[in-house]
């Protein structure tokens, strides 16, 4: 578990060096010398595995209920340790959030497999984005809005703070994977 930990905190600093990078620039160079930019290397569906999925599952459920031998526990963050892992895990996703926006992203490494459970397949997720980028963008910004509001609550400890934040994210996730992942599906208004 401690190994994991490392390796979350060390690949997640990548990550976050990559995308600082990205939004400082190069330093200036003379006309006659091209400027390299930084490119995105991971996928969005890696990403979601990595960063979003994991992240997400501990903001799910630091303030939740669960059944212990036949009665309903009220679970929430007791020491600063267990608050400090939720709002560290909902930076996390913010980080995200800004990456998955990176223009020149890809949907996944293999983008001819089909989709898997009724979601599009690859290709026909990047089609839609390309044709949809600014809604794509907003999503990722309301997901990373969301994410830092968890941060602020966690911070807080405002247990009822986190608890909504994650309601939202919730959302936030169905509104984006409704529109580009499964949006043949019969589904419910979008939630605003």
């Amino acid at each position: 578990m401690r190994l994991y930990r490392i390796l979350q905190i060390f690949f997640g600093s990548l990550l976050v060096a990559g995308v600082l990078e990205a939004q400082q620039g190069a330093p200036a160079t003379p006309a006659a010398t091209p400027r390299s930019a930084v490119r995105p290397d991971a996928t969005i569906q890696e990403i979601m595995a990595t960063m979003v999925v994991p992240t997400s599952k501990v903001v799910f459920e630091a303030v939740s209920t669960e059944t212990v031998q036949g009665k309903e526990v009220q679970k929430e963050p007791k020491t600063d340790a267990e608050w400090a892992a939720v709002k560290d895990n909902a930076l996390r996703m913010v980080e995200a959030s800004k990456l998955m926006a990176m223009d020149g992203r890809h949907i996944a490494r293999n983008m001819n497999a089909k989709g898997k459970d009724g979601e599009l397949a690859p290709k026909q997720i990047e089609t839609l984005l390309a044709k949809n980028r600014p809604e794509w963008n907003k999503f990722a910004r309301e997901f990373g809005d969301v994410a830092s509001t968890a941060a602020k609550a966690a911070e807080k400890k405002d247990k009822d703070g986190v608890f909504g934040a994650a309601g939202d994210l919730d959302t936030a996730c169905e509104n984006c994977h409704q529109t580009f992942w499964y949006p043949e599906q019969d589904q419910p208004t979008k939630k605003k």
